[in-house]
């Protein structure tokens, strides 16, 4: 074989796996789904991706890193207006912020 037909065959299967991936990524993209999620009570409306935000950065504020972060659970109580937060479990951080 000669460095040409050598360098057609690898440009070939190239773009073959080039299509096949392409294939696969935009299937891909159908799967991703944008949502938001929004906590509605006595006509407040507040969107849990700003308490999330917010829960972050009080977190970095105690001089904490974002990927320090294994585990996140909040309870949103809006009768309360208030939302509750552990961050790595029980023997992390807890606390409380307003709605």
């Amino acid at each position: 074989m000669q460095k040409i037909e050598i360098y057609y065959i690898i440009v070939q299967s190239t773009k073959k796996i080039l299509k096949r991936i392409s294939f696969f990524v935009k299937e891909k993209e159908e799967w991703i789904m944008k949502s938001n999620v929004y906590v509605e009570y006595q006509g407040q409306q507040t969107l849990m991706k700003d308490v999330l935000a917010a829960v972050k950065k009080e977190w970095s504020a105690a001089g904490n890193k974002i990927k320090d972060i294994d585990t996140l659970d909040m309870y949103v109580k809006p009768e309360e207006h208030t939302v509750y937060y552990v961050i790595n479990g029980e023997d992390g951080t807890s606390g409380s912020l307003p709605l």
